[in-house]
């Protein structure tokens, strides 16, 4: 069975991989997943359920075991990705991948680290502390004399509602002095200012030491106080929330591990779905009015020539008081088979693949543009993720 956090990284990068895994003392096993089979149906049953394709016995690649070399293979997983097309900037040719991988590994998995060994083409990965108060770190000594400084941790107990478990919660707190991010010549250090951008946040969260997510925005009782973005000078301070696994629900950890949602109070399931859904309501109504969105929405919806006459976005909606109509109808009939019938006669959906330069054949539009506007119309924000996303309408 395929992780969703492993295939869900896989198909950000490339449309075919593969994953060999082998249990101790058995045999390597291979799944091949290959995304346009997958949009051509190959691997659709009859009732329209996407399933994993079959897993096949299949010994690993020579050059893979020539890669491990000496290292032991008893048990695991292999991912092999194949010609991978949304590598981003500094992970493209050889020698970058290389020291970007090194620098984004041992961020993430600083906390591991010291229990476990990762290494990339031979070279063991070493941790990368945001905080930069961890001395087995990289760039923790840069030769400019300045150095970070920490404030007294705290720790405490914290109890799962729901569970009745317990876990720790671990607060790391650094002050980044002047000159903190300078070389002694007065230039800029890179290697520490790159750091600190891309971890710039109200809080760094890792999950028993393991990042996982940035929270960026503070959720104060008054807008007012809410900051949309940090300022370049909040760089110089960074706060670091580790907690264990017990504690998944309090933070509001999501299904892949990727992101946290920190709860305030005891709340009941109802309660919680509620004050997210109106968090992320607020959000979404904030970015609206942004210039770039509105100019894109007032766009969709302006009319223009298509291939059907007139038309605009507002083409590919339904009337909801005719469609209203038409379901109580439907409603009242009593017989299974003929309120059946009616349904179909009423709504008959189907999926549509987006793809990137493809048009909708009633509007003229892009299929992209068609998604991206309707996107705008859910409960949370609309952002553009790197790496690769499947997107299909519902028409």
């Amino acid at each position: 069975m395929l992780s969703r956090g492993r295939t869900s990284a896989a198909v950000s990068i490339t449309r075919h991989f593969e994953v060999f895994s082998k249990v101790k003392g058995g045999q390597w096993y291979r799944v091949v997943v290959d995304l346009d089979e997958v949009c051509a149906g190959k691997h659709t049953t009859d009732d329209g359920l996407v399933i994993a394709p079959e897993a096949e016995m299949a010994n690993l690649p020579a050059w893979i075991l020539k890669t491990v070399g000496k290292r032991s293979l008893d048990q695991g997983t292999v991912v092999l990705l194949l010609a991978p097309d949304r590598l981003t900037t500094g992970f493209r040719k050889p020698k970058g991948f290389h020291n970007s991988m090194m620098e984004h590994l041992g961020l993430i998995y600083r906390g591991m680290l010291n229990r476990c060994a990762l290494f990339l083409n031979e070279q063991r990965v070493e941790p990368v502390d945001p905080l930069f108060l961890d001395p087995n770190a990289r760039f923790y000594d840069v030769g400019n004399d300045v150095s970070a400084q920490g404030r007294e941790p705290l720790q405490f107990a914290m109890r799962n509602a729901r569970t009745g478990g317990e876990g720790m919660v671990r607060l790391r707190f650094s002050y980044m002095p002047p000159e903190f991010q300078r070389n002694k010549d007065g230039s800029e250090n890179k290697e520490r200012l790159g750091v600190m951008k891309d971890n710039n946040a109200y809080l760094i969260v890792t999950r028993a030491g393991r990042q996982i997510d940035l929270v960026m925005r503070s959720h104060y009782p008054k807008d007012d106080l809410n900051k949309k973005n940090l300022n370049i000078f909040d760089r110089n301070w960074a706060v670091e929330l580790d907690f264990d696994p017990e504690l998944d629900e309090e933070f509001g950890i999501t299904v892949n591990k990727q992101q946290v949602n920190p709860q305030v109070e005891v709340e009941t399931p109802d309660e919680i779905k509620r004050r997210i859904r109106a968090g992320h309501l607020l959000e979404r109504d904030a970015q609206l009015p942004e210039a770039s969105v509105a100019k894109f929405i007032k766009g969709m919806e302006q009319r223009r020539l298509g291939p059907s006459g007139w038309v605009c976005v507002y083409s590919l909606m339904r009337d909801g008081r005719e469609l209203a109509a038409k379901l109580r109808t439907a409603a009242k009939a009593r017989l299974d088979d003929e309120r059946g019938e009616l349904l179909r006669a009423i709504i008959s959906p189907y999926l549509q693949v987006v793809e990137t330069d493809a048009m909708c054949p009633v509007t003229g539009l892009k299929l992209t543009d068609i998604w991206r506007y309707f996107r705008h119309t859910w409960v949370s924000t609309y952002k553009s993720l790197p790496g690769r996303s499947m997107m299909v309408l519902v028409r």
